[in-house]
Parts: structure tokens; sequence; C-alpha cells
């Protein structure tokens, strides 16, 4: 049991396997022992649970489990049914495809309860952190003496109060300054200590903290934040965060650097290593866990490359400060209690599994492919699993998504009015002929942000008439269609045609990190990316390369006037490109 992963798949410690034993071997006293050489296959089930109530039962089954991997040569015999079982009516059942699925699932967090949990986490992390471990660093450390004036030793409470003394004097008189070297007098929230039993009748940590007491469950509870922003991130099991070590910072120097953990879902019990790419804020926050965890278990004297540690004293003595964490869900809760956040759970529990439903649920809601880009997150080789256990495991997911769409569309309508004269494409004609309706009925109040909504949200049929089919290129009429499906049910924008009536164009767009671009300059930069290659292919001579290449550049070509202008003036004077373009008419 000390060598073999159980069901869990964590291998069990030599104790627990202990307590297995003296539970069954109990049992086995009591039945009495077996006279061949079979051991776990002579208990008696039936009576085991009688002897021993539910931990006995929990005992024969983790034998059983072990046993039926082959790790034990005999194992628990299992019950045998005795009787006909009776024959089923089905009359009057509903028919079932499938067996129902009854399993719990974790759903995401609210989302008052991430917004406000989120922002303590990232204060603590970047503005408290710093200055809070710089200052127990140097208290920790500070030399005291353990010897009288006579020079006999002191005994070992006089040593314990000396210390005590010296620690709070640092910890008293430390200048708390927030990374910017501004003083930081105060915190913009309150903290309360996890060691007090009711938020009711207990008073929050003093800010700045006045001895080194105080200061070190501020620590505790600067971990806990640590911990919480990077759960989030990482989207990644309890088992895989609680393997990362010291050292997991992978590619510091490169633009997105990421973290290396082992994972074990999909690779059985080996398992395998694996790198997740991290924020900066992310980064920050592991290299700080790093120094914490270097100092927590400098001062315990303890030896490790774990990251997470623990920093109180209750427990075994195997649990001491600077010993690894086995479990984040006390963690967990002792964050919710330190910030009181637990009211805004909305009566449910606290689990790490939520995390990876919290970011299934914003990357669902903020990113296009969500469920591709979450399969690479959460490390799935199954679409539906991300689909159907995650995305949709949110009950009201899909109408938020909705929502978030049509609001959108909404925005870019708006968008659209604002940039009236660049506007370009077959659609731009009849939007500037709604707008001045628009104006000629309401008069000088007709472009005011209330009437503006209002006429773009009856124009755009409230944000599910019209669909964004590329980088500044909408559609305008996504409910009927044009020649795109010959105005046959809803648009295919595979097929989106430079000729349909309903194709807009927009000068800019918006790119996904929120900054805006060209619409016109990306074509450009494409056209002569495409061209380049179109015409090292024909000298080449490769004739399929050469016709996909040059669709592509029709693609292009009869949707910005900039765009045709610049394939004219650049592009066509070239013979080899010209002769493969004869047919091409351009906007001028």
């Amino acid at each position: 049991m000390a060598l073999w992963p159980g069901a869990s798949g964590k291998v069990r410690k030599p104790r627990s396997a202990l307590t297995i034993l003296y539970t069954l071997g109990h049992a086995l006293k009591l039945m009495g022992l077996p006279e061949d050489g079979a051991f776990w296959s002579r208990i008696d089930r039936p009576q085991a649970r009688k002897l021993l109530g539910k931990p006995g039962v929990n005992s024969l089954n983790t034998v059983a489990f072990y046993y039926g991997m082959g790790a034990l040569p005999d194992g628990p015999s299992t019950a045998k049914r005795k009787g006909i079982q009776s024959r089923r009516d089905r009359l009057g059942e509903p028919e079932h495809s499938e067996c129902p699925d009854n399993a719990k699932q974790w759903q995401p967090f609210p989302d008052t309860y991430t917004a406000e949990a989120g922002w303590r986490a990232v204060h603590m992390m970047s503005i408290v952190g710093p200055t809070l471990i710089d200052a127990i660093e140097t208290a920790a450390f500070v030399p005291v003496r353990t010897t009288r004036a006579d020079g006999a030793p002191l005994s070992k409470r006089s040593i314990q109060l000396i210390k005590k003394q010296a620690f709070d004097n640092v910890i008293s008189t430390w200048d708390w300054r927030a990374p910017d070297g501004s003083a930081l007098q105060d915190l913009p929230m309150p903290i309360h200590s996890r060691s007090q039993r009711s938020l009711e009748h207990s008073q929050p940590i003093s800010w700045p903290p006045r001895s080194y007491f105080e200061a070190f469950s501020l620590l505790v509870i600067l971990q806990s934040c640590h911990l919480w922003i990077v759960a989030l991130s990482f989207a990644s099991r309890h088992g895989e965060l609680l393997s990362l070590r010291e050292n997991c910072l992978r590619r510091e120097t490169s633009d997105i650097s990421t973290a290396s953990l082992s994972t074990w879902k999909l690779d059985g019990i080996v398992g395998r290593s694996h790198e997740v790419p991290l924020p900066d804020i992310v980064v920050a926050t592991l290299r700080q866990q790093v120094r914490l965890a270097k100092l927590a278990k400098r001062i315990a004297n303890f030896d490790g490359d774990h990251l997470w540690v623990r920093l109180d004293t209750r427990g075994s003595p195997e649990e001491r400060i600077g010993s690894p964490i086995t479990n984040f869900a006390r963690y967990l809760q002792g964050f919710n209690f330190a910030f009181d956040l637990t009211p805004l759970l909305e009566n449910t529990n606290a689990h790490m599994h939520r995390f990876r439903k919290t970011l299934a649920r914003i990357v669902a809601l903020a990113l296009v492919h969500a469920p591709k880009i979450l399969m690479d997150v959460l490390g799935h080789r199954d679409e539906q699993m991300t689909v159907m256990r995650y995305i949709l495991s949110d009950p009201g997911i899909l109408v938020e998504i909705e929502e978030i769409s049509r609001e959108l569309i909404i925005l870019k309508g708006v968008d659209a009015v604002g940039k009236l004269e660049q506007l370009q494409g077959k659609a731009a004609r009849t939007l500037r002929e709604r707008v001045a309706q628009h104006v000629k009925r309401l008069g000088k109040n007709a472009l005011e942000p209330q009437n503006l909504r209002e006429f773009v949200e009856a124009m755009t049929e409230h944000g599910a008439g019209w669909a964004i089919i590329g980088p500044g290129k909408v559609c305008t009429g996504f409910k009927k269609g044009g020649l795109c499906n010959d105005i046959n049910g809803e648009a295919n924008p595979h097929y989106c045609s430079t000729d349909c009536h309903n194709q807009l164009l927009l000068p800019d767009y918006e790119r996904a990190d929120g900054t805006f671009a060209s619409s016109i300059v990306e074509a450009i930069d494409t056209i002569d990316y495409v061209v380049d290659h179109f015409l090292k292919s024909e000298k080449r001579g490769e004739e399929m390369l050469v016709a996909a290449l040059s669709g592509q550049i029709r693609g292009l070509l009869g949707q910005w006037r900039e765009v045709d202008q610049h394939f004219q003036n650049r592009h066509l004077l070239n013979p080899e490109v010209k002769k493969h373009f004869l047919q091409v008419v351009l906007l001028s």
C-alpha cells in the first residue's frame, strides 16, 4: 500500500496501511484464523460489518481494490446473490436511451464572490506581501543572547521570552511600505484571524501588526491569497497544484512564462509533466510563494523543494511549520473566513475543483473557440468532456453567452454609426440611408446615447440580426442570409461574398488583447505576404499551391478600395502576377 497508488491516485502513508491491518486483524481474531494459506478471502463480510461497522467495510473495500489491481494474492470474497431475480414489469415505465447521470457536478463560483475575492487576493499579494515577508524574515533571524551575564546558559523558557520580545520589537518598529515606496498606513479591507471562531464577535487583525504573532497570522493568509490566484489561473486539479515545486517556473525570459507540474488523470499512475502558460501576475505570485516557502522551511529547519508549506503548529509532529501541505481545503476555508467571503458563496461549499469550472465559465463568456482553448487548459482529450461537463455544467451559461453576444453586436452597431463616412461594402449605403432617416425623424437628439442605442437595437434586431464574420467585416443580414445561402435560412459565413448587399466593412477592429488595429493595413500586409509565396510557388511550378494562393488573394480583393489600389499599384505591375488576375475587377 505504501508503493501502489490507491483508488484516489495517491500512495498511502505507512500509518494508514497499519490502521487497515489493525482494524481487519481485530476482526480476524474474533472470527478465527483460517486453516489454509488464504487470508483475506476468508473474511466474512457480513460478520465484519457487524463487528467493525463502517470503518471495517471501508478497510475491506481498500483491500479489495488492491486485490483487483493485482497487488495482493487474494482478497475479500464478493457477496453472492441468492435466489432468482423476479421478472420486471416495464408497463408504464419511461424508455431510457441511456442511464441517467445523477453525479454531482461542482458549479463555478458566483461572479460576486470571484470579483470580491480576486481583488483582495491580488492586493495582498502585490502590495502587502513583499513588505510582510521582509519584516518576518528580519524578525525571525534577529540575533538574541542565550546566556546570562555570568556565561551560564539560559533556560529554554527564558530564551523563548527573549526571542518573543526581540521579534515583537522588529515588527512593531517596522517601516511598512508598498512596492512603490509609499507608506502603507492601512488596508482597504478588514482581515480576520483564523484562530477566532466567529466573525460576529471577532475583531479584525490590526494594521500594521503589532507583534510577531500577528504578522505570522497575516503570512498564513498571504499564502492562501497566493493559492487563490494560482488555482484560478492554472485551473489544475488538486493533486496537480500539490505537485508544484520551488523550481516550477520555466521560460522566464520568454514573452510568455510557463510553470511545470505533474498530472496523472489521463496518464496512469506514472503521470507526466506538462507546462502551463502564465500571465505576469501569476509569475510574480509564484516567485513570492517560493520566497515564502523558503522562509518557512528556514525558520523550522525543514528540508524539501515543495512549494506549499504549513504555517501553523496544529496537528501531528509530521505536520509542523515548513512541512508540505497535503490538502488545500482548510486553507481555502481560511481565505474565505479571513475576508468574510463565505456569505458570497450563496450557501455552497468552496472546493478546489470549482476554480476549474470558474475559469471555464470566464473563457466561455469571453473568448471565441472556447472549447478548443479549454481542452488545452484543462488537459482534456475529448471535446464533449469540456463542453458537457464544464461549459454546460452551469445551467445559465447559454443564456449569458447569447446575451453577451447580442450586447457585443449592439456595441459594434454603435461603433459603425460613429464611423459612418469610413464604412465600405454594399451595406454601407443602406446603413447611411437608415441613419439619415433616423436623424431626420428625431432631429438634433437623434445621436444622444439613449436614442442611438434604441436605433441600433432595432437595426440589429436586438443583436441577433448582425454577425461579425472577420476582422472589420460584418454581416447585416445574418438571420435572412444573402448570396452566401441564396436567401434560404441563416447566413453561411464561409461563403461571404463581396457582392452581397449585407456585407459591411469597417476601417478597424478590436484585437483579442483589447487594442485596435486597422482592417485595411492588416489586409494589405496579408496580400503582400500571400503574393510573395505565390511568386515562389509559381517559380517552382507548384500548380496546386498557385491556385490555392490565387484564391486567397481574390478573397481579399473587392472589399476595401485602399487594398485594391495597393494591389494594382504594386503587384499588378509584375507580369507573373498580372497574367493570373486579368479578369479581376478592382475598386477605384
